[in-house]
């Protein structure tokens, strides 16, 4: 799906920008990178696809070493009773309780990568 392909791009511009010599011209910039962060992780949140985002915010923080603030958490994207939910019909009250565990859980480790490997600290 298109989450998949934001997944696998954003990722490969990691990559890309880790291993090209500081000179190119072709390396993304402090404020490009960090948009697109945004994007996937807000992509990934409203497609309930927790392992991804912890996967991007693992990659940009750990991996490659970019600071990440939490402020990539504080969106309407992340209301989770109003996108968590959206286009499930007939979930059960059990199913909602589960996938929100499932978001707290993902949130939680995403913000344990970005206290733990704060690149200012």
């Amino acid at each position: 799906g298109e989450w998949e392909a934001a997944v696998d791009l954003f990722l490969g511009s990691l990559r890309a920008d880790a291993t090209n010599p500081p000179h190119l011209a072709m390396r993304t910039t402090k404020v490009v990178r960090t948009e697109a962060f945004h994007d996937v992780v807000r992509v990934c949140a409203k497609m309930r696809q927790y392992d991804a985002m912890s996967q991007v915010v693992h990659a940009m923080v750990v991996a490659y070493g970019h600071e990440v603030y939490p402020t990539v958490f504080k969106s309407m994207w992340f209301d989770p009773v109003r996108y968590s939910f959206h286009g499930l019909n007939g979930v059960t009250d059990k199913n909602r309780s589960d996938l929100l565990d499932s978001f707290a859980a993902a949130i939680v480790s995403c913000l344990q990568y970005v206290e733990y490997f704060d690149p200012l600290s």
